[in-house]
């Protein structure tokens, strides 16, 4: 089974070679496909430098990640399965063996995902990221904030990918196409998750969806997205999205909660505060069965 690991990179220097190390001393070779994406700190000709022919290299002006995903994937079309890095994450050396054992043992599996951890800029491991059971991954779990598919730990089937014409590539989408994609190709098919953690996340400053009030709007706008220029496809397909008014109401509340605890986790309770109001409108059930709400709620009380 051939597999290609596609990391897109903008101005990552310090980090996207850790990346592309880590996706060619795999268990399990596969095909590595970096795209700068209009970095302007020396990314290009210090990748060419350092990994020569070992890689695909290519070179774009600025289009954000989901068109360099995209760029990427097309690369390598006999790719049976596409694993799409961020550049300021690890592979560990089973990553692409696990996924090809998964690919194989799952064959109706849209995609296949592994657990991920979180780690210091030093790649120290930190806390498990992905803690949801071993199995099929379905999209009411998804859209409900069941399931935690960081993009990084994700690989997959080149036709569920097609299947969709691959990421969506508005530049307004910018850190949360790969949620998007993920819930389209999940209303064609189940992915599954894997019990094999094989991740690492990168955790610094520079994260791209560290920011509170870019996240919010950002995820806002890809599930508006989801739920208007896509409902028609993916009520042909059968999943019943677009006809169910209390599933769209809980997944926008679930987007909601996780805005307010990163506000939080910013220091502002009056904003957390803000999308908490929003979340309940949205879906009182929804805040009463997510555990994070009571507490995010009282604690940016206590502390504005």
């Amino acid at each position: 089974m051939r597999v290609a690991v596609v990391i897109p990179t903008f101005n990552r220097r310090e980090f996207v070679g850790d990346a592309v190390r880590s996706a060619l001393n795999q268990s399990v070779p596969a095909d590595v496909v970096v795209v700068d994406d209009g970095s302007t700190d020396g990314t290009y000709d210090a990748l060419a430098r350092w990994f020569g022919d070992r890689i695909i290299l290519v070179r774009q002006e600025n289009l954000e990640r989901g068109a360099a995903r995209n760029r990427g994937a097309r690369e390598v079309p006999e790719a049976e399965l596409l694993c799409f890095l961020d550049s300021d994450d690890v592979l560990l050396p089973h990553h692409v063996e696990v996924l090809v054992r998964g690919a194989s043992a799952h064959p109706g599996a849209s995609f296949i995902s592994t657990r991920a951890r979180a780690c210091a800029p030093d790649l120290t491991p930190q806390r498990l990221l992905t803690r949801q059971r071993p199995g099929p991954v379905r999209l009411e779990s998804f859209l409900r904030g069941r399931c935690v598919l960081p993009p990084s730990a994700v690989a997959f089937r080149r036709v569920a990918y097609d299947s969709v014409g691959g990421f969506d590539e508005a530049r307004d989408l910018a850190g949360s196409e790969d949620w998007l994609l993920v819930a389209r190709i999940l209303a064609r098919g189940d992915g599954h998750q894997m019990d094999d953690e094989t991740v690492l996340l990168r955790k610094h400053s520079g994260n791209t969806m560290a920011n509170a009030a870019g996240m919010e709007r950002s995820m806002l706008l890809a599930h508006d997205r989801m739920f208007g220029r896509y409902a028609a496809e993916l009520e042909v397909e059968g999943s019943g999205v677009e006809g169910s008014r209390s599933l769209r109401a809980r997944s926008r509340a679930t987007l909601l909660i996780h805005a307010a605890a990163t506000h939080f986790g910013e220091g502002s309770g009056r904003e957390a505060r803000r999308c908490l109001a929003a979340a309940w409108s949205e879906s009182p059930i929804q805040c009463i069965r997510d555990l994070r709400v009571p507490r995010i709620w009282m604690r940016s009380w206590l502390r504005e």
